[in-house]
């Protein structure tokens, strides 16, 4: 509905394209995929890892803290709401009916909401955002395929070779804006409006050089510009997908990266053969073909993780991952062999 909204505002009939005068409207294609398939717009195609590595994140130290630390807030609003609150998603659907209720229709707002502290609400609800995106991992694993496809769109119009068009316009959530602004460093930890807007503008100097200005559009506001984290206002292009390549992947890729969280071994037997193949045709390759990540590598050890590439590294994450897999299979091995 929202993107049928902005192209009936962005594009009203005229003359002969009137067919109703009380209805200023006509029919414009939007091109849709069901969300269960989709892994670039709303970001809501199945990924193993993820699912995994975001469940991690939920039961970190960190934001079990969090939650110890507005106790109080989460028994008031579970004690008044009737809802069950165990995560802090509650608080974010809580925080956008309230929002829905007062842009609306006051009158629908409860009582006891009166008595809340909006700011620990608008608080709680942005840090729910902003968990899909805590870790680079998740950045990747959410927003990468969304990223390849923003980053090939501008490379077209760059080299020109194809006739790609000059404007593009995406319709999708309130979480798919959040997660953006995060993996760019910019998001302030405010739930999006409704109707909020990012908008990339590929732009070129005088110099010939191309360059990215961001601007966020909030409701009935103007558009802001904003400076992506470690880089300028006017983002070089170059650099802008340097900053972004570690978080993104193409959707092929991102299906591989997906599914090898959820890999399963029938024996040892064949979770070493596995562990094998990883040895020899991961790190040995990878290593022979990246002379930077090897000399890392011979000097610092494991301990200067960050030094190195990151997509080095999550090979290198998923091998050690492998190796604890096969050390807590060999010792349920043992534990059976002892019974």
């Amino acid at each position: 509905m929202s993107a049928y909204a902005a192209l009936a505002g962005l594009y009203p009939p005229k003359n002969s394209q009137i067919w109703n005068q009380n209805l200023l409207w006509q029919p414009i294609p939007v091109h849709t995929r069901a969300s269960e398939e989709d892994e670039v717009l709303t970001m809501r195609k199945y990924c193993n890892k993820y699912e995994k590595l975001y469940q991690n994140t939920l039961d970190s130290k960190y934001f079990k803290k969090i939650r110890a630390t507005y106790e109080d807030f989460f028994e008031y609003v579970s004690k008044h709401s009737g809802w069950n609150l165990t995560d802090f998603n509650e608080i974010r659907t809580l925080q956008t009916v309230l929002d829905i209720y007062n842009s609306s229709n006051a009158s629908f707002i409860p009582p006891w909401t009166k008595t809340l502290n909006n700011n620990i609400l608008i608080y709680l609800a942005g840090l729910a955002h902003q968990r899909y995106t805590f870790t680079t991992e998740l950045k990747r694993l959410l927003t990468g395929p969304f990223w390849a496809n923003l980053v090939t769109y501008f490379d077209h119009v760059v080299d020109n070779s194809t006739n790609t068009p000059r404007f593009l316009m995406l319709s999708a959530h309130d979480t798919t804006i959040v997660s953006l602004l995060n993996c760019m460093g910019v998001y302030d930890l405010l739930p999006p409006d409704f109707a909020d807007t990012l908008i990339w503008e590929l732009r070129k100097s005088t110099s010939g050089k191309y360059y990215i200005n961001l601007f966020y559009k909030k409701t009935n506001l103007k558009p802001k510009i904003l400076t992506i984290k470690n880089c300028e206002t006017d983002c070089e292009f170059d650099h802008f997908k340097r900053i972004l390549d570690p978080i993104t992947v193409d959707s092929v890729t991102w299906e591989e990266e997906c599914a090898s969280a959820g890999k399963t071994f029938a024996s040892l037997k064949e979770l070493e053969d596995f562990i094998e193949i990883v040895e020899n045709e991961l790190f040995i390759s990878l290593f022979k073909r990246d002379s930077k990540s090897l000399e890392y590598m011979k000097k610092y050890g494991p301990k200067k993780k960050f030094e190195m590439p990151i997509k080095i590294w999550y090979f290198i994450e998923s091998y050690i991952l492998v190796i604890e897999a096969a050390n807590n299979l060999r010792l349920e091995e043992n534990e059976n062999l002892g019974e």
